[in-house]
């Protein structure tokens, strides 16, 4: 346990496999930055790719301007002392979703978390992509109507409400299901997922993080806090 507590805003995993400290996990690509960060990764060359890459439709790419107090290093969380959690930070936004070495949080942390590692998760997303979702492939919900949005927020807080039983939960699920459109309550689980932002699934590409695209959809928006 360390004695610096770290928190940080991103878009991450929570079940890297592991042996003896080593990534072992079938999705994180071998040839990309996990494996070989000592290649010229620069904010620049992700800035050319972004622009050569960036989606036809709805993409949120933008020029920001190079920090040079910014390294690609910064937006990549990975810490051998809780190895199973990864986590993804926009370049765009590492100044203001990470901080180190604050005395409140060291207090808060401390007192209240016993200085643990933990992650926790944000259904709805992190401001500004707050309440927006994508489905099971990446693709953003467009040109949905206030009331479908207002059902899919029931539908995630049914979902945690611990002061309902099981079953008044599943009958609720299953009546939202239906006003949405789904099949069944696993179709929908499938389909609402908090949206990736253009700039974090560009980045994962950039640097060859996983061996599927499909794993940057398991990423979920998530406050992480860790000692060093």
């Amino acid at each position: 346990m360390g004695v610096q507590v770290n928190k940080v805003l991103g878009y991450g995993l929570t079940n890297v496999k592991t042996k003896n400290g080593k990534i072992i996990d079938e999705r994180i690509k071998k040839t990309g930055y996990m494996f070989k960060n000592n290649r010229k990764w620069s904010i620049k060359n992700f800035q050319y790719f972004w622009e050569k890459n960036k989606f036809k439709s709805l993409s949120e790419y933008s020029i920001f301007e190079p920090d040079n107090d910014i390294k690609i290093d910064m937006c990549i969380n990975y810490c051998s002392e809780d190895p199973k959690t990864l986590i993804i930070t926009p370049i765009s936004s590492v100044k203001n979703w990470s901080r180190r070495d604050d005395i409140i949080d060291y207090q808060d942390e401390t007192y209240t978390y016993n200085q643990n590692d933990r992650h926790q998760i944000y259904d709805f997303g992190i401001y500004p992509w707050i309440y927006s979702f994508c489905d099971s492939n990446g693709e953003r919900w467009v040109n949905k109507e206030k009331p479908y949005y207002t059902i899919v927020r029931e539908f995630i807080e049914t979902k945690n409400n611990k002061q309902l039983t099981k079953y008044e939960i599943k009958d609720k699920l299953k009546y939202l299901t239906k006003l949405l459109n789904f099949t069944s309550i696993e179709e929908a689980e499938e389909n609402i997922l908090p949206l990736i932002p253009e700039e974090v699934q560009m980045l994962c590409r950039y640097l060859n993080l996983f061996n599927d695209k499909k794993t940057i959809y398991e990423l979920r928006p998530m406050l992480y806090v860790f000692w060093d």
